[in-house]
């Protein structure tokens, strides 16, 4: 075999091996990349961290005071009512009697990922199915026992409805996972364990000065008294 044969002919068989190994590459990487996109995609956490909130979440929280419960500067131990609805909005009032039906006041509304917190909250807590839900029948007609703090909660998700009833004793540890989730929605209402006259801002007022537009100003006019205009009397004995 001639010198240009042989050298064409180990031109052919380097290209071939060179193709064959970059098919193989190829083939080696696409698999893998398939097969970890697939894997990627059956995890919906993996993919799209909202994928777990149900669009349709809701929750309503109602903290009650019983009697002879001293007054705690405590989010979780004040009375007051959360409202978040399916939209993201949130409505909160804090140190009022029971609504009795009634909404309170819109305070703001929530990002999705604001949602996604508080419902993964929600599940951690144990509120998250029905399945553990108290089978009361209605319990926003109970009230809190002497002494103590009652918390409802009605939790609105994938197209059903389930409470849950939870008491406690103030200054305690009882009840964790309800006491997180009222002071999560309590923060998200921004509401603070201050008492309000420690965190209130009072408008600071300046002295500016005299009126510079005083000069400019007419006179005022209401209650002003009319000039009396009075005539001289001629003295005695004149013409």
């Amino acid at each position: 075999m001639s010198r240009s044969t042989w050298s064409f002919a180990s031109l052919v068989f380097s290209g071939a091996v060179v193709a064959m190994s970059a098919s193989t590459c190829t083939c080696i990487l696409g698999c893998a990349s398939d097969g970890s996109a697939h894997t990627d995609a059956s995890a919906p956490d993996a993919t799209d961290p909202l994928g777990a909130l149900p669009q349709d979440f809701a929750i309503e929280l109602a903290v009650e005071v019983g009697r002879g419960v001293d007054v705690s500067p405590r989010a979780e131990e004040r009375a007051a009512v959360y409202v978040l609805l399916a939209d993201g909005s949130l409505h909160a009032e804090a140190e009022i009697a029971p609504l009795k039906g009634k909404r309170p006041a819109r305070v703001r509304r929530l990002s999705r990922e604001q949602e996604s917190d508080l419902w993964r909250l929600v599940v951690d807590g144990g509120f998250g199915s029905a399945s553990t839900s108290d089978s009361l029948g209605n319990v926003w007609t109970e009230t809190p026992s002497a002494g103590t703090i009652l918390v409802k909660v009605r939790v609105s998700a994938n197209g059903q409805r389930w409470c849950f009833l939870r008491q406690y004793t103030p200054a305690t540890e009882d009840e964790r996972a309800v006491r997180r989730l009222t002071r999560a929605l309590a923060s998200l209402a921004w509401m603070s364990d201050e008492p309000l006259a420690e965190t209130a801002e009072f408008p600071m007022r300046y002295d500016l000065g005299a009126d510079p537009y005083a000069s400019l100003k007419s006179p005022p006019t209401i209650g002003r008294q009319r000039a009396t205009i009075v005539t001289p009397v001629p003295a005695a004995g004149g013409q």
